[in-house]
């Protein structure tokens, strides 16, 4: 069967190296000249790698990766521990599977190497997308002036500005979440031993929180603030950030934070914004993934996993067989739409968790999660279960 992917983003790398797996010729479209390598840090979280080994990348990840020890959630005010989730060896036995920290283009780079040795993928760069046509016997994706690239399956993996999906469903417009989100990266040899220890750390206070961990194999320390309030910034990675700015967020709380953001190198803003949960995904032969299906804020780190997992669950939906493909489709949807529509809600409650305004609300549930830390250890950690233990593979054959 032939499919033709547009987006060379992590969904859609992954679903290419899907696809072929199972023995189909794909061709994938980028609208740029190269596959993008911007973009910071990255949590793979179990359930990701469990795509992930099954398409035999685990090895290569374990090399680019951190290894977090613990997650962690702390008091931007203080610093004080608010609770710590063991990771490493114990959530490598607990979810079956280890969690890694990488660099995005390190990340890039693995799936493009493995993209490009495979003789079923064809990459093609510098392709403009501009529709789709998905009824009849040719399906095509519509490329401009007249031109067409035919394929039996068309799939849409062209992220949160998706052209598939604004012709799938329409215009819709995204929520701005009152959120903007900065991001840089600094060496961890320049950082205060404060942020020493190996885990993906989230530091909240009032109407803002800050997150830090280990990236390009425990050498830089990915930061990724945000906070509410401001102009609804663009939905873009690349827009510039005023650190004086970013400075003045902070200036309250504890001081090796302030330093970290105070001496931040360049700096990048954008606004976080959601869309609700769609019923379906697919028309015809033609379906979304990833971001362009749903994308949600980054409250959850699972933007990413969400993407891996769509585009294996839809090579293992088709098959080695190509069958009735728009059946397929639709199955695909049924057994992805309630998982992600779930995580988005998560996400959704982890923003208000994590902002919660100084008062007896906050202290009333930070003294809660830390007793419970004490006494029942794994009830903390149990809120994320369903996340980490999942497995597409498994869901993919009995789902």
């Amino acid at each position: 069967m032939r499919v033709v992917i547009t987006g060379g983003g992590i969904a859609g790398l992954t679903a290419a190296l899907a696809f072929a797996r199972h023995g189909h010729e794909v061709r994938l479209l980028e609208r740029a000249d190269r596959f993008e390598d911007i973009g910071a840090g990255l949590q793979i979280s179990p359930n990701a790698m469990k795509a992930f080994e099954a398409l035999g990348l685990e090895r290569q990840l374990l090399e680019i990766g951190d290894h977090p020890q613990s997650l962690d959630m702390r008091s931007g005010l203080s610093g004080a521990t608010i609770f710590s989730i063991p990771m490493g060896a114990a959530g490598t036995v607990r979810y079956r599977s280890p969690y890694l920290h990488v660099h995005r283009p390190d990340l890039v780079s693995v799936l493009e190497e493995s993209v490009r040795r495979h003789p079923e993928i064809k990459i093609e760069f510098g392709v403009g997308v501009e529709g789709y046509q998905a009824s009849g016997d040719r399906p095509a994706v519509l490329i401009g002036s007249g031109r067409k690239v035919e394929g039996d399956l068309l799939v849409g993996a062209d992220g949160v500005r998706s052209v598939f999906r604004r012709q799938m469903i329409g215009p819709d417009a995204p929520r701005f979440t009152g959120c903007r989100a900065w991001r840089f990266t600094v060496p961890v040899s320049a950082v205060d031993p404060f942020f020493a220890k190996s885990a993906a750390t989230v530091w909240v206070g009032p109407h803002r929180h800050l997150v830090t961990y280990r990236i390009a194999r425990g050498q830089l320390l990915n930061v990724v603030a945000v906070t509410e309030g401001g102009a609804a910034a663009a939905e873009t990675w690349v827009a510039e950030g005023e650190r004086s700015e970013l400075s003045r967020e902070f200036e309250t709380w504890v001081e090796p934070i302030r330093t970290l953001v105070a001496e931040s190198p360049r700096c990048h803003v954008w606004g976080l914004f959601d869309r609700a949960p769609l019923k379906t995904w697919s028309e015809g032969r033609a379906v979304l993934i990833g971001d362009a299906a749903h994308p949600m804020p980054p409250f959850q780190a699972q933007g990413a996993a969400m993407g891996v997992e769509d585009a294996f669950a839809l090579a293992a939906c088709i098959g080695p067989h190509s069958g009735d493909v728009v059946a397929s489709l639709k199955r695909f949807v049924v057994l992805r739409r309630d998982r992600t529509a779930r995580m988005l809600k998560s996400s959704r409650f982890n923003q208000k968790l994590f902002h919660l305004p100084e008062g007896p609300a906050q202290w009333g549930i930070h003294a809660f999660l830390g007793v419970a830390q004490t006494l029942v250890p794994g009830f903390v950690r149990s809120r994320q279960d369903w996340i980490y233990e999942y497995d597409v593979t498994r869901a993919c054959r009995y789902g």
